[in-house]
């Protein structure tokens, strides 16, 4: 795995059951815990969606690529140091927010990912039915 994707980081994990026949990954600005202000976020595919059929052909002999939904995120002058925003995964049997977390470029603590105008790779394991 790390072979084929290097950039590849570790994170939260979390196991799900599929409802539908896709996962649907929903941003909502307006419906935010933490202020987002100086701060954008954008889907570069609406909808943001995995199908059930890539994700459970993934790591088969026949396909190697991981499903994906990239994701821009980028900051402003007026941005907050830390970025929060919560993406609601629809389509699964106890839907679940998953967040993006992101810190300015400037920042001195370098264990922080800085997040300006970077691409973030959103993916989650599943578990068969």
């Amino acid at each position: 795995f790390k072979k084929n994707y290097p950039k590849w980081e570790e994170g939260q994990d979390f196991s799900f059951r599929f409802k539908e026949e896709y996962i649907e990954l929903h941003f909502d600005d307006t419906n935010q815990d933490n202020s987002i202000i100086g701060w954008r976020i954008k889907p570069l595919m609406k909808p943001c969606r995995l199908h059930q059929r890539d994700v459970e052909k993934f790591a088969g002999d026949d396909h190697t690529r991981l499903p994906l939904c990239l994701i821009t995120v980028e900051d402003s002058p007026e941005a907050k140091e830390t970025l929060y925003y919560g993406v609601l995964v629809m389509g699964i049997e106890e839907e679940v927010t998953i967040y993006i977390e992101c810190y300015l470029k400037n920042t001195n603590d370098v264990t922080r990912p800085a997040c300006s105008r970077a691409r973030v790779d959103v993916a989650a394991p599943t578990e068969r039915q």
